[in-house]
């Protein structure tokens, strides 16, 4: 009945029944990014970039939650076959990782630096959205979307896109998504709600990475030029 062995090899199966809606957030997941959050507060070096790098954390955890498949204890034991589905409403998930951080962060820091901490999750909070996942807005993207996903360098999800091409790197990524919002340099590309989309995190780094950080241009520019030249 299951496809089980153990707890680390469950895979879900098509005879698998999934319950879904579940609003579930893992506490060794939650834990993790609650130390790594008191860490980033404690070292004096990260100080300019604390804000951000909190954030990142927060996304991270947000992004392993949302759609997270999780077996029953019964089907862990080879009795069952079923598995809960959490819930796709990123913003309910973000209100209780909010809650639940604050509580832990509260034990782990004092002071001026449970301030910092707190305040940066507040203002991660109130990034998220209803409906962050939404299908690109302009008429450009759409199509450009739509021409990427026909020709195999990106898949639709559930939740959104996942990148393909290029082994799914984070900088021919965000090659692509600059070219599509913001081609000729006068407009801002909306990079945190397109990680959303993606699934992805720190987009603006990759986006250096792919223009700034490089001596001549990558050799896997060529396609993606070649895919948009006629938008």
């Amino acid at each position: 009945m299951s496809c089980i062995d153990n707890a680390k090899e469950w895979c879900p199966n098509s005879d698998t029944q999934i319950i879904s809606e579940q609003t579930i957030i893992s506490p060794i997941s939650l834990k993790l990014c609650c130390i790594e959050i008191a860490e980033i507060m404690s070292k004096p070096q990260l100080k300019q970039d604390r804000g951000k790098l909190i954030c990142s954390r927060l996304d991270v955890l947000l992004t392993k939650s949302v759609g997270t498949l999780e077996p029953s204890a019964l089907t862990l034991l080879g009795k069952d076959n079923k598995a809960f589905k959490n819930t796709q409403n990123r913003l309910k998930l973000a209100n209780i990782i909010a809650t639940e951080a604050r509580l832990l962060i509260d034990k782990k820091l004092a002071g001026e630096a449970k301030e910092i901490a707190f305040k940066s999750i507040d203002k991660w909070l109130n990034t998220i959205t209803l409906q962050p996942s939404q299908e690109p807005s302009t008429q450009r993207a759409k199509k450009a979307f739509a021409k990427a996903v026909e020709a195999g360098m990106m898949g639709k999800t559930a939740i959104g896109y996942k990148w393909l091409y290029h082994n799914g790197s984070k900088a021919s990524l965000s090659y692509f998504l600059v070219q599509v919002y913001n081609p000729d340099g006068s407009k801002v590309t909306p990079f945190k709600a397109l990680e959303h989309l993606f699934s992805v995190t720190r987009l603006d780094s990759a986006s250096n990475k792919a223009f700034v950080e490089v001596k001549s241009p990558q050799k896997w520019r060529g396609k993606i030029d070649e895919l948009l030249k006629e938008l």
